[in-house]
């Protein structure tokens, strides 16, 4: 009970407003008419194609692209657009959608990342630097693979540094009968 308690999660106000104050002003910037265009690059349309093969076939890790197998990537990427096919139909913006939300927990994960490294200001203000980046915006608003790489790269560095915290704790459950271990529970 003690060790989820200690987990340093946006439970307090000014994390929440800060928060809830970034997906305002960010929101309507990766979803501002998502699906208004056909898909642009060779990239967007060659995903949107695998998932969609993977959706129609059944098959969630035989990707097929011309008939013939596609081993470039692993099947993660393709199993969240088909999941957004499912959900919105296969079209331009379900094939987009997945980056988009994925970008917007990008900025939310580098806010905490900075505010568990340093403090809410340097968290803050390298979101906002994140997301002037056009170079990022392009990529969560296309239906590539390269944001929900990113998401879960920055998802894993987050609940690694937040598993730091509990090391004391892990060590006390690790290692009962040891001396440290007794004196580190004290504590």
């Amino acid at each position: 009970l003690k060790v989820a308690t200690k987990l340093k999660t946006p439970r307090n106000f000014l994390d929440l407003f800060i928060i809830l104050f970034l997906a305002v002003i960010t929101l309507p910037v990766f979803f501002y008419k998502l699906g208004g265009s056909s898909l642009v690059s060779w990239d967007e349309a060659w995903h949107a194609v695998i998932a969609r093969n993977m959706l129609l076939s059944g098959d969630l890790f035989h990707l097929v692209y011309n008939n013939e197998t596609f081993v470039d990537h692993p099947p993660g990427g393709y199993l969240l657009i088909a999941g957004s096919f499912k959900l919105f139909g296969i079209n331009e913006f379900s094939d987009r959608f997945v980056g988009a939300v994925l970008g917007f927990l990008c900025l939310i994960l580098v806010y905490l990342i900075g505010k568990v490294l340093f403090n809410r200001a340097v968290g803050f203000s390298s979101a906002v630097a994140l997301f002037s980046s056009t170079w990022f915006l392009y990529r969560a608003r296309s239906g590539n693979l390269d944001i929900p790489l990113t998401f879960f790269f920055l998802l894993t560095l987050y609940l690694g540094l937040e598993l730091l915290s509990l090391s004391l704790y892990a060590m006390v459950a690790f290692q009962r009968d040891s001396a440290q271990a007794t004196e580190a529970a004290m504590k």
